[in-house]
């Protein structure tokens, strides 16, 4: 699991923090601007260090929050998929001066549509989108290529892109972090970019990929 670094200096309004995720520098500034709940759900307004906000609304799913994307986004590329632990959270919700346990109370089960979210997202060539069938048109639309491993793996692909996921069970989902020595099943997507929808496992075990080194065993 990636670790969850923050660093603080100043005193109470004029406090500023510096949130990293693994290597990755999410927020930087006023310690204040960073959680909210004006919208109804508990969200991060993330800023990866720019002047653009990003903001991302907490989820359970199963003993980890992961932390959904607010569509439209901002940019492209405006999205890192986010997983804590609840130790994580609590040490972090502490550290802020919030109460831990009553805001994870307030944080509900992701749903099967937000997940595809995720997992369409690294692929979708247009961050206005915020329809789901829109999404996976984009998607779709992108793929010019597969590398062998998705090849092999392609009616599937086309299967978790086209249709919903309400078949899933829901009670099986569980995030595990992907290893290094997984395969990636690559798409090659029209604007030149790659997209890793799938990971194989040494045992060919398959994991929808979300990002970030955050697999979804279904």
């Amino acid at each position: 699991m990636k670790q969850l670094h923050y660093q603080t200096e100043g005193e109470l309004t004029d406090e500023r923090l510096k949130l990293t995720y693994g290597s990755q520098l999410i927020f930087e500034g006023y310690t204040d601007d960073l959680v909210t709940s004006a919208s109804g759900d508990l969200q991060l307004k993330l800023n990866f260090g720019t002047k653009k906000i990003s903001r991302v609304n907490a989820r359970k799913l199963g003993d980890h929050i992961i932390w959904t994307p607010e569509l439209p986004l901002p940019g492209k590329d405006s999205y890192v998929p986010l997983l804590f632990t609840e130790r994580q959270f609590t040490e972090l919700w502490t550290a802020l001066r919030y109460d831990p346990a009553a805001d994870l109370a307030l944080v509900s089960d992701i749903s099967l549509d937000e997940l595809k979210r995720i997992w369409l997202i690294p692929a979708v060539a247009e961050p206005q989108l915020t329809d789901l069938a829109d999404l996976a048109l984009s998607v779709k639309e992108q793929i010019i290529a597969c590398s062998d491993e998705l090849e092999e793996q392609q009616q599937y692909l086309e299967q978790l892109i086209e249709e919903d996921w309400s078949k899933m069970d829901t009670l099986r989902l569980q995030a595990v972090e992907s290893s290094p020595d997984w395969k990636d099943a690559t798409a090659y997507l029209n604007d030149g970019s790659e997209w890793i929808p799938l990971k194989i496992d040494l045992d060919g075990t398959q994991y929808l990929y979300l990002g970030a080194g955050i697999c979804l065993r279904t």
